[in-house]
């Protein structure tokens, strides 16, 4: 008490100068040393130390009880392994399941864990003592006949998938709103298509390649449902269908393309025992033809007794939808029920459960469980009662960034920061630092599922494109099941076509482009061409308005020279009859019109008559040549 008293007293000081450290510790009765570590955070009580070795310290565990009644509210309450992520996520350090259960019972008066439902079970109670006897008789009776061994003896069943509808777990509530009934129920996507699961698993631990049948009217796999799908990682096979669920044509394809492509080498030439339900897929003519050409036995079990006597219903397929669901409340708590699932998510979703759930061990429980291998029928006719054992997965924790050290830092800051204030402020203040703290460490945890959500959400949005998968169509025939690496090459088809079209329309862009230039070019030159047909006519127009000049010039000129000769031919005409003083003196040109002259003395000759005139084959007159 001396020591509490002091450091309260030492406390009230506002400067940690001012402290008398010697007359406390007299006063009190305690060492210095002890008072001032304590004081400085160096050392601490027994019950702080226990508090220190907590995974969460009483106000983060309030915090955290906040958190849940905030997400209750929300109508998504969390889960054990949730609320271990959550705690994780605060304390820095993983926290195992054992913690959750204690956290709950250390809040017992604001928590508790009850069974939330969210979807109906139906469960077959036809169960007969007589019946199975019968049944292990039979089985017994075969397995001796044909020596059938454990890693030739197949169980094969189908199951379906509500892809956005969680299964039945526990969670923890608020126990101050679960009282009011308003929020027992949990959220869940709503989303009811359905994928269906063709499972087989083998007596000696090992499980087929799952077969995954989507629903689709157009009966074509959409390239958006296996984009998650690996080539090497993914082991599965997808067919499609109208219901989602399998048929006459899926059943067949895949006792030919799983079951006899996965079994035949390991069996060699021994005979196969393949245990499946009474469903009409089952026991078709060309599905018994086919067992009975490959040495396949088929049994089938009693009507309304796989939940008892089948290894996937007993075992398998349980711890399967368990963890399915975890895996979609993990998606819809991360994504805070924003983002729909959608059969592109599926596969994701399922490939996950499926290796957490169809293990080596799992798969020998269930063979077990049901009496096949060990051959025990005691372990059925024994126990109709008994119920299957729930499985635990763990949940992985992420790196929060507040943990109990950065708690205990926290406190002595706080402490030296608020030296000389009351006890309630000081209070106050590590409370809200405190409160501060853990909720940026929870609203960061939300943050990163909000940005998945909408990574997720642009990514569904996305409109998938059938892919041609039909290449072996005609060598299976009209139903198949489809492998990852038939996804691959029908991507990398579709990839080609993708580019040979963007390689077409850009050489047609080109094409396009270069008649645009072409004709740019061509109507450049006919401009051209044009201008200088133009320039030409002006040319012409010039020219021959010079020639029209010459001409009227030349005309203008004969004119002229008519009148002056016309003025002459008056002036002669004028001076003929005049005497011959008034006459001009002018010599008279000697006139030769090539006709001899008469001369004086020499009788007249009469003229030759003027031929007639030539015409040519135009008609028109020739006419004779002047000199003659």
């Amino acid at each position: 008490m001396g020591l509490k008293e002091a450091l309260a007293e030492a406390d009230t000081f506002e400067r940690q100068e001012d402290i008398p450290w010697l007359q406390l510790s007299t006063k009190h009765d305690v060492v210095r040393s002890t008072l001032t570590r304590r004081w400085r955070g160096k050392t601490r009580s027994r019950e702080e130390a226990g508090l220190a070795r907590r995974k969460l310290q009483p106000p983060q565990e309030a915090e955290l009880v906040k958190y849940i009644d905030k997400l209750t509210e929300g109508h998504l309450p969390p889960t054990r392994e949730m609320v271990q992520t959550y705690a994780s996520d605060v304390a820095q350090v993983p926290v195992s399941d054992a913690w959750v259960g204690r956290f709950v019972h250390r809040n017992d008066d604001q928590l508790t864990s009850q069974w939330s439902t969210s979807m109906d079970r139906d469960r077959h109670n036809a169960d007969s003592g007589e019946k199975y006897t019968r049944y292990f008789e039979l089985l017994h009776e075969k397995i001796q006949f044909y020596d059938i061994l454990p890693e030739n003896t197949y169980n094969m069943d189908e199951k379906g998938f509500m892809i956005g509808a969680v299964g039945r777990m526990k969670r923890i509530f608020s126990k101050r709103l679960f009282k009011r009934k308003q929020f027992r129920q949990q959220l869940q996507d709503g989303n009811r298509e359905w994928v269906s699961l063709l499972a087989c698993v083998c007596a000696d631990g090992t499980a087929l390649p799952p077969g995954l049948i989507y629903a689709a009217d157009s009966k074509n796999i959409q390239d958006t449902w296996v984009e998650d799908v690996k080539v090497g990682k993914h082991m599965a096979l997808f067919g499609v269908s109208q219901s989602g669920w399998s048929n006459d044509g899926l059943g067949l394809a895949w006792l030919q393309q799983v079951f006899e492509r996965f079994t035949a080498a390991k069996a060699r030439r021994k005979y196969r025992l393949l245990l499946v339900d009474g469903h009409g897929s089952h026991l078709t003519e060309d599905f018994l033809e086919y067992c009975h050409r490959h040495k396949i036995i088929l049994a089938v079990y009693p009507p309304h007794s796989t939940h008892t006597l089948q290894p996937l219903d007993v075992v398998m397929f349980k711890p399967l939808s368990t963890a399915y669901s975890k895996k979609l409340a993990t998606r819809l708590h991360k994504h805070r029920g924003l983002v729909p699932v959608k059969k592109a998510n599926f596969f994701s979703l399922f490939w996950d459960a499926w290796v957490a759930s169809f293990t080596e061990k799992n798969i020998f429980s269930s063979f077990n469980a049901t009496g096949i291998h060990p051959f025990d029928p005691d372990v059925i006719l024994d126990r109709f009662t008994n119920s299957d054992t729930e499985t635990a997965s763990d949940a992985s924790s992420e790196a929060p960034t507040y943990g109990a050290d950065a708690w205990q830092k926290l406190n002595t800051v706080a402490k030296r920061a608020l030296c000389g204030a009351s006890e309630k402020d000081t209070s106050t203040m590590r409370q809200s630092l405190h409160h501060l703290a853990i909720q940026n460490n929870l609203l960061m945890s939300e943050n990163e599922g909000l940005r998945d959500a909408l990574v997720t959400k642009r990514k569904g949005n996305s409109k998938g494109k059938s892919l041609s998968l039909l290449q072996h169509y005609e060598y299976w025939g009209p139903e198949m099941l489809w492998t990852p690496r038939s996804f691959r090459e029908a991507k990398v088809r579709m990839k080609q076509a993708k580019e040979e079209k963007e390689a077409d329309e850009k050489n047609k862009a080109d094409m396009r482009e270069l008649k645009k230039a072409n004709k740019l070019y061509n109507d450049k030159i006919a401009e051209e061409k044009k201008a200088q047909r133009a320039r030409d006519q002006e040319a012409r127009r010039k020219a021959k308005a010079e020639e029209r000049k010459a001409i009227d010039a030349r005309k203008e000129q004969r004119r002229k020279d008519k009148e002056k000769k016309d003025r002459e031919k008056e002036l002669q005409s004028s001076q003929r009859g005049k005497r011959k003083a008034s006459q001009s003196t002018a010599p008279k040109k000697k006139q030769n019109c090539g006709v001899a002259a008469t001369r004086r003395g020499v009788v007249d000759t009469p003229r030759t008559p003027t031929p007639p005139p030539k015409y040519n084959s135009r008609g028109r007159k020739i006419a004779p040549r002047k000199k003659l």
